[in-house]
């Protein structure tokens, strides 16, 4: 018999009848399994037989290049044990294909994107980071099992080989990153908040949480630039062409260590006094919603945006990446450059100047509380949250105006006390 239906052709003799070479004919492999020969040689497993109703009933396999005689005949038979209950094998395939749709509807990769999405609606500038992250460490084929089916066996061999390449803090973000996403997945239910694109994934319980945090790739960072080294920052930055990386860099140190993404995404406003402010929408952390935070403009600061005509960056949240993966990189350059030329003794980045001008506010004897409204960080307590609404507008002023005054003194190589406390 599979001689037979492996060679057979149209025309060919199969039980003692000649069959006709314009259409389709069957042979028989027994128990409602035949193979369909084609007039141009193609061949296809089919399944025929009654349905409950006493109509006659055909369900394809597929073609014998594709399928063997035996897993043609494995097919047949669950079909037929299907029927031996009463149910319909074309009714099983139905349910089977549904089932199939729905797991591809919730699946990891749609998750992912579900959080990348929500975490660029609702403010928070890392979003690109983030998705890059997950894009480029998340294999396909993960991607495409369904979500509540990823188990902590499918993530943590990609954790594993980050750190055996020596990405460490890598590895620590994209655990973060995948954590939080199924974290948002598996309380949104319960969570008027959430958006409806976390909603669906059925998910029992959080993957991530099984796999150790690595909390020693986290650490803080150490390198905060000497008086020395910030004069010969600010003197490479005023050396910049491209006017609007020279001004977010100038403007980031003049304003007490601001960041750069939320620099390019700030907006301009006057105080109540009509005195010109930068406003910033702090989205960092955990917050639900951006925080106002206000700065004074005067001085240096004030020439620098006046002479941009009164205007600010006015980015928005996938432009404002981009430009920051430009100043990054002229930071690298400069850094480059001081190491080069023995100003600077060892490597820093982007995030190190914002350390360091809280380094030296300290050192100048600027509170920890006025640092903190001055850099918007540490203000989550339930304190801040909804008690105190103060803008300390002019303390940050007071603080603003001695710190450009001291960062002009480096260079005459004199010091100015800045004594500045919140009572």
């Amino acid at each position: 018999m599979a001689k037979t239906i492996q060679n057979a052709k149209p025309g060919m003799t199969y039980k003692g009848k000649i069959k006709p070479v314009d259409k389709d004919f069957l042979l028989s492999d027994g128990e409602c399994l035949f193979l369909r020969v084609r007039p141009s040689g193609t061949k296809d497993w089919i399944f025929i037989y009654t349905a409950s109703d006493g109509s006659r009933a055909k369900m394809v396999l597929g073609s014998l290049t594709d399928h063997s005689e035996k897993t043609a005949r494995d097919w047949a038979s669950e079909q037929r044990a299907l029927i031996d209950v009463g149910v319909d094998p074309r009714t099983a395939r139905a349910q089977k294909k549904q089932a199939e749709e729905e797991l591809k509807s919730y699946s990891l990769g749609l998750l992912l994107k579900a959080y990348v999405t929500t975490l660029a609606k609702r403010g928070k500038v890392s979003f690109r980071e983030v998705e890059n992250a997950l894009n480029c460490h998340i294999p396909e084929k993960l991607r495409s099992k369904n979500a509540a089916a990823i188990t902590r066996d499918d993530l943590i061999p990609i954790i594993r080989k980050l750190l055996e390449d020596g990405k460490g803090r890598t590895a620590a973000k994209v655990r973060s990153y995948l954590r939080s996403a199924f974290e948002m997945a598996l309380t949104a239910p319960d969570d008027p908040n959430a958006p409806s694109a976390m909603l669906g994934f059925k998910l029992t319980h959080n993957p991530v949480d099984r796999i150790k945090a690595l909390s020693e790739h986290n650490k803080a960072g150490e390198r905060s630039l000497s008086r020395s080294e910030l004069i010969e920052l600010q003197k490479h930055i005023l050396n910049i062409k491209n006017v609007d990386v020279r001004d977010v860099l100038r403007l980031a140190i003049l304003l007490g260590g601001q960041r750069f993404t939320q620099l390019a995404t700030a907006g301009l406003e006057k105080d109540t006094e009509g005195n010109p402010v930068i406003v910033i929408r702090d989205s960092k952390g955990r917050r639900q919603q951006a925080r106002r935070h206000v700065l004074p403009l005067q001085g240096e600061a004030l020439e620098i945006v006046n002479s941009r005509n009164g205007q600010l960056f006015c980015l928005d949240a996938i432009s404002a990446t981009d430009f920051v993966k430009t100043v990054s990189s002229r930071i690298s350059q400069i850094n480059k450059a001081m190491l080069a030329e023995g100003s600077s003794t060892e490597p820093f980045r982007g995030g190190d100047i914002r350390r360091t001008v809280e380094t030296h506010l300290a050192a100048r004897g600027v509170s920890r509380d006025l640092r903190a409204q001055l850099q918007s960080h540490g203000l989550g307590g339930i304190q801040a949250r909804h008690y105190d609404k103060y803008d300390y507008l002019e303390e940050k002023r007071t603080v603003l105006s001695n710190w450009e005054a001291y960062l002009t003194e480096l260079y005459v190589g004199n010091v100015i006390e800045l004594n500045l406390k919140v009572a």
